[in-house]
C-alpha cells in the first residue's frame, strides 16, 4: 500500500471513529431527554390535578358570590318594600 492510500484508510477509520462518538452522543442525549420528558409529564399530570381541584374550588366560589349577591338585592328591594309601605297613605294621613 502507498502512502496515500494508507492515510486516506487512516482518515475513513478517523471518520467513522467520529461518527460512532457522535452516534454515542446522541443516544445518550436521547436518553436523558426521554428520562426527563418523563418526569415532567408526571409534574404536568400532578399540576394538572391541582388546577383542576383549584378551578373546581373558584367555580364553588363563584357560585356562592353570585348567591349572596342575589340574597342582598332580596334584602334590598324588601327593605325599599317596608319602607315605601311604611310611606305609604297611612303615613301621610298621620302627619295630616
Amino acid at each position: 500500500m502507498s502512502r496515500t492510500q494508507m492515510l486516506a484508510w487512516i482518515m475513513c477509520l478517523l471518520i467513522a471513529f467520529m461518527a460512532c462518538v457522535m452516534a454515542a452522543k446522541a443516544t445518550y442525549r436521547t436518553a436523558m431527554l426521554e428520562k426527563d420528558f418523563a418526569a415532567v409529564q408526571e409534574a404536568a399530570v400532578a399540576h394538572s390535578a391541582a388546577l383542576d381541584r383549584v378551578s373546581e374550588i373558584l367555580d364553588r366560589l363563584d357560585t356562592r358570590m353570585e348567591f349572596i349577591a342575589a340574597s342582598r338585592a332580596v334584602r334590598a328591594r324588601m327593605k325599599d318594600g317596608a319602607e315605601a309601605a311604611e310611606s305609604g297613605p297611612a303615613a301621610d294621613r298621620a302627619v295630616e
